[in-house]
């Protein structure tokens, strides 16, 4: 192999040498021109011409290091931005041959979002020339911790820059309602007025409260059927910082998930040396933080996250309260705690015992396991993993049992403790701690475990934008744990199992359902691109650390280029539920319309229409049309005025009812999302009509 290709590998697989041998001037002149014309090219077709000045900051590190040792620039550094150049070359070939760059190639050819990436590969590539005399060893020890942070960074921007401006439909409308509700009246319930009079008028009040609220006829007051445990820090953000803070509240979760994420696979790897267990870690961090369904749910104030992130702690903090100590070793788990102990030991005391870390751990796991079942009710099947990884410690360390009784009785104390104020408002407005507001345990059946396994298998956690192209990395990470740490192992799968298999049976199955197990395979992913990386740097040859580094890139590109699209800078992301800034204001307009005391009849925007507007808001849908026609004469009646927002495919069999009895005429249009039956939903305009009585 040429020298100038061994080079160019190594830098590509962060093993550049800063000693000579250098490619000789005329290579390095002609490499640099090539550069220039690909990073011409890059800004021409990303119509960002600031991308011309890559290169000149890229040139800093070996113009430096060149200076230094009197020599030519290291150009070979520059060999990551060859990535992105191709991809330049790749989309004027795909346009010259098809006319244009049709989908999904224009995703997965997208400048936009590659650039910045090999930027960040070349400064990591450059790193031996920017810090001397450090080994590429002790670099590579680095590189999990630098690819965390740049996975963080990148997560902030993107994130909280497609956050949502205000919320509607059902969930996430519901869990903000409950949020105000909580920071303004002090408990999680909302008053709808309306329904008492239609009550009174002896019509069904229900349709007087948005979907997924139950509404009582006599006091007009709705509790939700979603567990009311998100509310708490939602209210406690909106008393801080008003409406913007609902909205930044989940993407800072988001944020610190992947931190959790990152010390879960620490601990998960302890065998490891530091440089491979921070690679594993890191790897998962950009797992989850690009993963497609990921962002769905935390760019709206949804409980998705709040949720996951309750999952992943109490796994990790049961594992950290009975992590290995030295001389601990001589079970059937001596490797794993003979390898944990040599890394670890220094932090621990080396006679066994009980300390106030491992019960503080412990207190922790069942504070959040309680906080994980206030967000989400099926969420208390985590228990699953902490008791897998106590149960295996009891069989394989029996000096251990002591520690274990205590760590597992105070995680179950903290836990309870954390779930009573939940508890207290089950009784409060159902009538039993255990009773909830959710009718949807009629929702499952065996008949839905077939479909729901290939969903599952096939749809939810296994597609291309999730961890179907990671699915050989997820089985190295398998084998690599169940043979060097079966504690860990067995309490992340428990963990998954435990609620996947909980939710076979589940007839309305989704993706977001599936969420708080994400961070399990995103670890599992992350051990294996490291158990190979481990291995890849053993072999002679320069070009397998490279391949590998090529192809786990290209990878996790292909796997996340859509989602690295849809949340570039000026984007609106469209994610289910959310509103954009203009949607934001056609309800404040909507206000503006309609007169206070209206009516508005609405479908899935009835409670963003009571919430924004401050209008009082129906549901003509869930009525009968003799009950609809019923209403409006009794609320036309009885002066008020009524409007209908035509948002959506179920709102025009009524208004058709009510066109054959009274007058209907249109007053605006306004930019909103539309719900199509089945539920599709779309942005666009939607008209606002008034319904008068002929006599108006």
């Amino acid at each position: 192999m040429p020298p100038v290709f061994r080079l160019h590998l190594r830098a590509l697989s962060l093993a550049l040498d800063p000693a000579p041998p250098r490619v000789p001037a005329l290579g390095t002149g002609a490499l640099l021109m090539l550069h220039v014309a690909g990073l011409a090219l890059v800004a021409r077709l990303s119509l960002q011409p600031g991308w011309l000045v890559l290169l000149p900051l890229a040139l800093l590190a070996p113009g430096a290091h060149a200076l230094r040792t009197r020599r030519f620039p290291a150009v070979e550094s520059l060999a990551p931005l060859f990535v992105v150049e191709l991809l330049a070359v790749g989309r004027v070939g795909v346009a010259v041959v098809r006319g244009s760059v049709p989908e999904p190639l224009g995703t997965l050819l997208d400048l936009g979002s590659a650039a910045p990436l090999a930027a960040a590969w070349t400064l990591l590539a450059q790193a031996p020339l920017l810090l001397p005399g450090v080994s590429a060893n002790a670099l590579r020890s680095r590189l999990g911790g630098a690819v965390a942070v740049l996975a963080g960074a990148w997560a902030a921007v993107a994130y909280f820059g497609a956050r949502t401006s205000g919320v509607t439909a059902s969930d996430p409308y519901a869990y903000v309602q409950m949020a105000v509700d909580f920071a303004t009246r002090g408990a999680p319930v909302h008053p709808f007025p309306l329904a008492t009079v239609l009550a009174g008028w002896g019509l069904p009040s229900g349709p007087a409260a948005p979907l997924g609220f139950a509404v009582s006829p006599e006091t007009g007051l709705a509790t939700s059927v979603w567990p009311p445990g998100w509310a708490v820090p939602l209210g406690a953000a909106y008393r801080v910082a008003g409406e913007a803070g609902l909205y930044a509240l989940a993407p800072a979760l988001g944020i610190v998930t992947l931190a959790a994420v990152w010390m879960l696979a620490r601990e998960a790897t302890g065998h490891l040396e530091r440089r491979w267990s921070s690679l594993a870690a890191g790897v998962a961090v950009v797992v989850l933080a690009t993963s497609a369904e990921q962002v769905d749910r935390l760019v709206v104030p949804m409980a998705d996250v709040p949720a996951q992130l309750f999952s992943v702690l109490p796994v990790w903090l049961s594992l950290r309260a009975v992590r290995p100590r030295r001389g601990q070793a001589g079970t059937a788990a001596s490797s794993e705690a003979l390898s944990s102990g040599c890394r670890r030991g220094a932090r621990h005391r080396s006679a066994p015992g009980l300390s106030r870390t491992d019960l503080l751990a412990a207190g922790l796991a069942g504070l959040c396991l309680g906080a994980a079942f206030a967000v989400r009710y099926t969420q208390v099947l985590v228990v699953a993993g902490p008791l897998a990884a106590w149960t295996v410690t009891w069989v394989v360390r029996p000096a251990e049992r002591r520690r274990v009784l205590a760590v597992s009785a105070v995680a179950g104390v903290a836990a309870w403790v954390a779930a009573l104020p939940v508890l207290l408002y089950h009784q409060a407005y159902f009538g039993s701690p255990f009773q909830t507001g959710s009718q949807e345990l009629g929702l499952f059946s065996a008949q839905s475990i077939p479909e729901n396994l290939v969903a599952v298998l096939g749809g939810e956690l296994f597609r291309s934008t999730e961890f179907l192209l990671l699915a050989p990395a997820i089985l190295v990470g398998l084998v690599a744990l169940a043979r060097d740490r079966p504690i860990a192992l067995t309490a992340v799968v428990a963990w998954v199992a435990a609620l996947v298999l909980f939710h076979l049976p589940y007839a309305a199955l989704r993706g977001r359902d599936l969420l708080p197990e994400f961070p399990a395979l995103a670890i599992l992913a992350g051990v294996g691109v490291a158990e190979a990386a481990r291995r890849a740097v053993t072999q002679r040859r320069a070009w397998v650390p490279a391949a590998l580094s090529f192809v786990v890139v290209a990878l996790l590109w292909v796997r996340s280029a859509g989602v690295l699209r849809a949340t570039a800078p000026g984007m609106p992301y469209p994610a289910y539920g959310g509103l954009t800034a203009e949607q934001r204001r056609s309800f404040d307009r909507l206000a503006a319309l309609v007169p206070p005391g209206s009516v508005v009849g609405s479908t899935l925007n009835s409670g963003a229409i009571g919430l924004y507007a401050g209008r009082a808001a129906v549901r003509p849908a869930a009525w009968v049309e003799a009950d609809w026609l019923a209403a409006l004469d009794r609320l036309l009646g009885s002066g008020r005025r009524v409007f209908v927002l035509r948002d959506g495919d179920e709102i025009e069999p009524p208004l058709e009812a009510a066109r054959m009895r009274f007058m209907v005429r249109t007053l605006a249009d306004l930019s909103l999302p539309y719900f199509e039956a089945g539920g599709g939903w779309s942005s666009q305009q939607v008209s606002l009509v008034e319904i008068e009585t002929s006599g108006r």
